[in-house]
C-alpha cells in the first residue's frame, strides 16, 4: 500500500484530517489559545477603555466593534461568553453616552450563530452616506425559545435587554440555515425592530 492510498484511507475515515465532519465547520484559529488568561484580561480591558465623544456633526454608518475578529469564541462557551462580555461593555459605554448625541442613533449587538468573529456592537446614525437610518429589521422574532434564551443570558450583563432572532441561508453553505441575534436596550436610541 502506497503513502497516498493510506492518506485517502484516512481521509475517508474522517479520522481528525481536514475532511473530519465534526471539524470542518469551525471557523477561526487552527492554533489553541495561548496565555488564555492574559487574553481575556486585556480582551475586557480593552472594552472597558472603549469611549465614544458624540457631538454636534458626528456621524456613525453601521459602525462596529468586534472583540473576536480572530474567532475564538468559535472553540468553546467559555470564550464566546468573554466576548459577548466585551460586546456588552461597548453597547453599555454608548448607552451611557446616549443624552449626549444630537442626532437619533441606533445601538445594538449582532451575535452571529455562524460565526463569533462576526459578532460585534453597532451604532448607526443619519449619514451622509444614504438613507439607510433607521434600520429596520423586517423578518426578526422576539417570542422564539432560541431568543428567549439568548435574552435570558444577557440580562446580567444588560438589563432590559430585548433580543430577537434572524434565521437566514448561510452565505457558505446555502442548504444550511444560521440563527442570528440582535439584541438592543428599549431605552437606547431608536429600537431596530418594525
Amino acid at each position: 500500500m502506497t503513502r497516498n492510498s493510506r492518506t485517502a484511507e484516512r481521509l475517508d475515515a474522517g479520522r481528525n484530517m481536514p475532511g473530519d465532519p465534526f471539524r470542518a465547520h469551525r471557523k477561526g484559529p487552527k492554533r489553541r489559545l495561548r496565555g488564555q488568561r492574559r487574553y481575556l484580561r486585556r480582551l475586557l480591558q480593552r472594552a472597558a477603555a472603549f469611549d465614544i465623544h458624540p457631538g454636534p456633526g458626528m456621524w456613525w454608518d453601521l459602525w462596529h466593534y468586534h472583540a473576536d475578529s480572530e474567532g475564538w469564541g468559535n472553540w468553546g462557551w467559555r470564550l464566546r461568553r468573554a466576548h459577548i462580555s466585551a460586546l456588552a461593555k461597548v453597547f453599555q459605554t454608548i448607552a451611557s453616552r446616549s443624552a449626549e448625541f444630537s442626532t437619533p442613533f441606533q445601538a445594538w449587538i449582532f451575535l452571529s450563530g455562524a460565526d463569533s468573529g462576526a459578532d460585534a456592537t453597532y451604532l448607526h446614525t443619519p449619514n451622509p452616506n444614504g438613507e439607510n437610518f433607521p434600520l429596520r429589521v423586517p423578518d426578526i422574532r422576539f417570542d422564539s425559545r432560541a431568543a428567549i434564551q439568548v435574552a435570558a443570558g444577557l440580562e446580567s450583563l444588560i438589563p432590559g435587554i430585548r433580543v430577537g432572532e434572524i434565521i437566514h441561508p448561510d452565505p457558505d453553505r446555502p442548504t444550511r440555515m444560521v440563527r442570528d441575534f440582535l439584541a438592543f436596550s428599549q431605552g437606547v436610541g431608536v429600537p431596530i425592530e418594525r
